[in-house]
């Protein structure tokens, strides 16, 4: 019986020059569960629920607590711990589906939808209007 997780690494193809390359930062070995991607930036899930991101971060998008430009894939050490379910990203803004249907956002509030008293954030923030 064949194991339903199976293991790989993840490449970037570079189209100006047609380069394919391994995404250094990342795990040699990886089982990934989800892959959320943007214009901007991308959040790689794994079965292990390690959040990894990379892309532009002007927003605080990829949740590292920093406002910086990440090249390679880079674990998002904020969520380290959490059983993360899901991922998804959009224009300058990422939410993680967490367990017991918590949701958490991180990058600018604005493009989220939440309100004139939201705040952006480079840190996972629990979306708390969903609370009971």
């Amino acid at each position: 019986m064949r194991s339903s997780i199976s293991f790989t690494t993840l490449y970037d193809l570079h189209v100006p020059t047609i380069t394919l390359s391994a995404i250094s930062d990342l795990p040699g070995r990886i089982s990934v569960k989800q892959i959320a991607l943007s214009k901007t930036h991308t959040m790689v899930l794994t079965n292990d629920n390690e959040l990894f991101g990379f892309g532009d971060n002007s927003c605080g998008q990829l949740g590292f607590g920093k406002f910086s430009k990440i090249e390679n894939g880079k674990l998002v050490e904020t969520l380290k711990g959490r059983d993360i379910q899901s991922v998804g990203v959009g224009n300058y803004f990422s939410v993680i589906c967490c367990d017991r249907g918590t949701l958490m956002t991180i990058g600018t509030a604005k493009n989220l939808g939440l309100g004139k008293e939201a705040k952006d954030s480079a840190k996972p923030v629990l979306l708390e209007q969903l609370l009971r």
